[in-house]
């Protein structure tokens, strides 16, 4: 019996690190987590009871980098006279509803009153009307009786899909009108800075989730909407870094001249929508980009400024040999605005630019990919004096 000892200790230590490090993935995966992930429930300025109380609820998009720490830096350096108590509570994967379900969120209004209440619903849920809006209301439901304000944050599409972001945008401007919140523009506001100043980073490698520029935007975002009556500073300059006091305050979470560049962007954001139908106007239908929409519908030559915008902002983002799949979509787009506005000029242009496109899908697909195929079939029906409709596959 004894040549046995040594396997079943052996085994039922396995056993026991098995059912640990079992347990430990639970948690790491849906139990309430460790202090040291990222998300959970996270006090990040704590003040007197007389503070502003502000929390953050949501996902994986507010809590990489730290955006309600972001918040709080802006806070101390522009604030400083005022007290304020901030907490997040995120999740990662879920939207605002499995929150619900999970039963923690209610526990954060059962014990405290908050002033603010900004909700950052998951990036999918933007292309569903039905779903962003119910997720609101079941949190509205939930806030309105506390008399907190809501702030609903305006989700971003993946880096240079400017068509997806304006039909997120137009979702949430028509949810923030029906349901009488705030929104704040994080999303549109990352379309500008790609737009202004593509050298600017504001994602990480999965060009999703937001790198410490993004998180900061978000920040700024969430700051210009809450104090609306003070733009956020133009310039971040040695003197008001010297006065937020402790070491780790003393600094942004990006570089002077990066935050300067998101400063202009949010201070000039109000003027600049009024100017531009991509972040003002809405298409009839929901889940149309107004773009396309003006093409088809109107025959707008406005279409064809909105997508030249598009496609320079484009080449400057995706800057390749051979172009990218997102600036061959984008003459697409362009060339179909050019076509629809009927001209002799804007016809042959849309045709070369039809023929542009084909050639870099042909070097990114192979020469007889679906996008080529469709493509050169749609010029064929131009040619005959018939119209198609170009598919896209990407």
């Amino acid at each position: 019996m004894r040549k046995y000892k040594l396997p079943i200790r052996a085994i039922l230590f396995a056993l026991i690190i098995i059912a640990s490090g079992g347990f430990a993935l639970l948690q790491f995966l849906y139990l309430d987590p460790a202090p040291v992930l990222p998300w959970g429930r996270k006090t990040h300025l704590s003040a007197g009871p007389d503070a502003t109380k502000i929390l953050f609820i949501g996902n994986s998009f507010t809590y990489t980098n730290d955006v309600p720490s972001a918040f709080c830096w802006l806070l101390r350096s522009y604030r400083p006279q005022e007290q304020f108590c901030v907490e997040s509570f995120t999740m990662p994967l879920l939207s605002l509803e499995d929150q619900l379900h999970r039963g923690e969120v209610e526990k954060l209004f059962a014990h405290r009153s908050w002033d603010y209440v900004i909700l950052q619903e998951q990036s999918g849920a933007a292309f569903s009307q039905r779903s962003l809006k119910t997720s609101f209301e079941k949190f509205a439901a939930l806030i309105k009786p506390t008399g907190a304000k809501t702030l609903a944050v305006m989700t971003w599409a993946d880096r240079g899909l400017f068509a997806n972001q304006c039909i997120i945008s137009q979702l949430y401007r028509r949810l923030g009108r029906e349901l009488n919140i705030g929104i704040v523009p994080a999303g549109d506001l990352f379309f500008v800075v790609q737009e202004q100043d593509p050298a600017v980073s504001l994602y990480q490698t999965d060009e999703h989730h937001p790198d410490a520029a993004g998180a900061y935007l978000y920040a700024l975002a969430v700051f210009a909407q809450l104090f609306g009556d003070q733009k956020p500073p133009f310039q971040v300059n040695e003197q008001n870094l010297a006065q937020t006091g402790t070491v780790d305050q003393r600094h942004p979470p990006v570089s002077s001249a990066v935050a300067n560049q998101l400063c202009r962007a949010v201070s000039g954001w109000a003027e600049l929508q009024k100017s531009r139908p991509e972040f003002r106007d809405e298409a009839p239908n929901r889940n149309v980009d107004i773009a396309y929409d003006l093409s088809m519908r109107l025959h707008s030559p406005i279409a064809v400024e909105i997508n030249r915008r598009r496609l320079d902002a484009i080449k400057r983002l995706f800057a390749t040999t051979k172009g990218s799949a997102q600036e061959a979509f984008s003459l697409v787009r362009l060339a179909q605005s050019q076509l629809a506005v009927n001209t002799s000029s804007m016809k042959a242009e849309s045709c070369a630019n039809f023929e542009n496109a084909a050639d870099m899908y042909a070097e990114l697909e192979g020469p007889k990919g679906k996008n080529v195929t469709a493509i050169k079939d749609y010029l064929r029906c131009i040619q005959s004096g018939t119209r198609g409709k170009v598919l896209l596959v990407n």
